[in-house]
């Protein structure tokens, strides 16, 4: 019964090791700096950006300055221009698919 303590220490210890081909291995990895995404984004005809809505007491967004629910494509974009958000919303409230980036 030692004997298969003694191996299976052994086993244990000899494949839980780490041999120095790996190590070098892990050591070098190349970093590259992200390329930089591009976006000629152009809102869909009658799509409103999001920050122009506004949240009504009952829940319901809607355009700046309106009591009535909105209906229509929005979007949202990035500090540098790319899109963030992509979706349409249904009488204030969101409807379908909605893409995040």
């Amino acid at each position: 019964m030692k004997k298969i303590y003694a191996l299976l220490l052994i086993l244990l210890t000899a494949g839980c090791s780490k041999n120095e081909a790996n190590k070098k291995e892990d050591q070098n990895f190349d970093l590259k700096e992200p390329k930089q995404v591009s976006s000629n984004y152009t809102p869909q005809a009658g799509a409103v950006d999001m920050k122009t809505l506004d949240l009504n007491p009952e829940g319901l967004f809607c355009l700046e300055g309106s009591d009535v629910p909105y209906t229509g494509k929005v979007f949202s974009l990035w500090a540098n221009g790319n899109v963030e958000v992509e979706g349409s919303y249904k009488d204030g409230k969101p409807d379908g698919l909605t893409t995040f980036w």
